[in-house]
């Protein structure tokens, strides 16, 4: 399975975003030849020509992502697509314009950035129309063969074929009849018959689900192919890989003394600490501006309070006080100026910005679990498994768990969001963080722009 940032990519997106930086490359390359015939080489190679080219195409791919080009690959509307890509070469043109001011070096000359802006549009837009209707069929899909059908294989299955752009397939299933749930697919044949099964299928990865090992794990047979060259994995770190989520109904105690993966993170434990109060000093600064502006509003606009102060349980189950700015009880149906301007704000997300405070103080990160108020964090405790797993972290102003699920409500919405936190928990790393930060500021700024 494909990763990138420890978080599983399908082979459909990963294959488009490689082709269509080759083409945005293609494309600039193509305008400087055209534009400048006589000495091309020399501009690529003693100019600094290279540089600029990947400037610009690293640009546009950034600009395409924030455009969720690639978490939504298939063209439904040829003009919606013209739009979208009319914006990303606005973009790439206002960020050259940033890049020119700051280093007039690094500056694309016009005639070049124009033409090679207009070949890459309509090259993107005739290629993503192609791949999504022809080529995506022929990037071979990693074949899953599942040795039992216990849960949660059915829900694996039921998923890789609902979405074809993961780029996985179910060859079927390995198991007894008898003890046979909800099949994924095909029924192959029984656990004795393993060895001669997966020398007949070929499988790219094999799956083991079986819901009672007593007696009925092949061991040998799995040693022997795992020697063998076959690729071998639990279900559970299946499902993790296909929904970004731990399975909660499986969780034993034992899976939490496994990590997903060594990372900085695990071997240098000062490191987290020492980027979140970084970024935070960063991100405060940079935000001071806009809490300045909500602030002297919110005063301007009447008397009341600016800030909210809500008790709410940190790492190791310390209570700290979490800022925010003032917002009214009732977010539907807002009462006078001030609760209007304070309710645009919430949907903004802008009364997050005194958060900073808390991660300078260390009471919070910015990458975590989504803080729990002291007065529910009780029930939850004492409703949901392993709920106090995630206190080991500090509290987030974004997360896996934000990220990924709207904030929950109730007690079965509180324990789908603990999934992705223990998932997060699992597999923290700088890399997952800048994943979630970059997912995070994407958002944001869609919903104040």
């Amino acid at each position: 399975m494909n990763r990138l940032f420890r978080v599983f990519v399908p082979a459909g997106a990963l294959a488009l975003f490689v082709c269509e930086a080759i083409l945005i490359v293609f494309s600039f390359l193509l305008a400087t030849f055209a534009i400048m015939p006589e000495d091309p080489g020399v501009f690529l190679l003693d100019y600094g020509g290279w540089i600029r080219v990947s400037i610009v195409t690293l640009i546009i791919v950034g600009s395409m992502y924030f455009q969720e080009l690639y978490a939504k690959i298939f063209v439904k509307s040829r003009v919606a697509l013209l739009q979208q890509l009319c914006i990303v070469m606005g973009t790439a043109f206002l960020a050259e314009a940033f890049v020119t001011y700051a280093n007039p070096d690094l500056r694309m000359p016009v005639r070049v950035m124009v033409l090679g802006s207009a070949v890459c549009l309509a090259g993107i837009l005739a290629w993503r129309i192609v791949y999504t209707t022809h080529v995506l069929r022929l990037v071979g899909a990693e074949r899953l063969l599942f040795v039992g059908a216990a849960p949660p294989v059915p829900q694996i299955a039921r998923s890789i074929e609902d979405q074809p752009l993961l780029g996985l397939s179910v060859i079927g299933y390995i198991d007894d009849p008898t003890h046979a749930a909800e099949a994924p697919g095909r029924l192959l044949g029984g656990t004795h018959s393993l060895m001669e099964l997966a020398a007949a299928t070929k499988p790219d990865r094999i799956v083991v689900g079986l819901a009672d090992r007593r007696e009925r794990m092949p061991v040998g047979d799995l040693v022997a192919l795992r020697f063998a060259g076959f690729q071998i994995e639990e279900a559970w770190s299946t499902y993790e890989n296909v929904f970004g989520r731990v399975w909660s109904p499986g969780l034993r105690p034992t899976h939490f003394l496994v990590s997903g993966e060594a990372g900085l993170y695990a071997t240098n434990p000062m490191l987290p600490r020492l980027v979140n109060l970084l970024a935070g000093a960063i991100g405060g600064l940079i935000c001071l501006p806009l809490a300045f502006f909500v602030a002297a509003t919110l005063r301007l606009l009447g008397r009341g309070p600016i800030m909210a102060r809500q008790l709410c349980i940190g790492r190791g189950q310390r209570i700290f006080t979490r800022y925010r700015f003032w917002r009214p009880a009732d977010l539907e149906n807002p009462s006078g100026a001030r609760a209007r301007f304070a309710c645009w704000v919430h949907r903004k997300s802008l009364d997050a910005i005194p958060e900073f405070w808390n991660v300078l103080r260390e009471d919070m990160a910015l990458v975590g679990p989504r803080p729990d108020a002291v007065e529910g964090a009780a029930v939850l405790n004492e409703q949901i498994p392993y709920y106090r797993q995630r206190y080991r972290l500090e509290p987030g102003m974004t997360g896996w768990a934000q990220i990924r699920t709207r904030a929950p409500q109730t007690v079965d919405e509180f324990a789908r969001a603990l999934e992705h936190d223990l998932y997060y928990l699992r597999c923290r790393s700088l890399s997952l963080d800048i994943h979630i930060l970059i997912t995070a500021v994407r958002r944001w700024l869609f919903r104040v722009l």
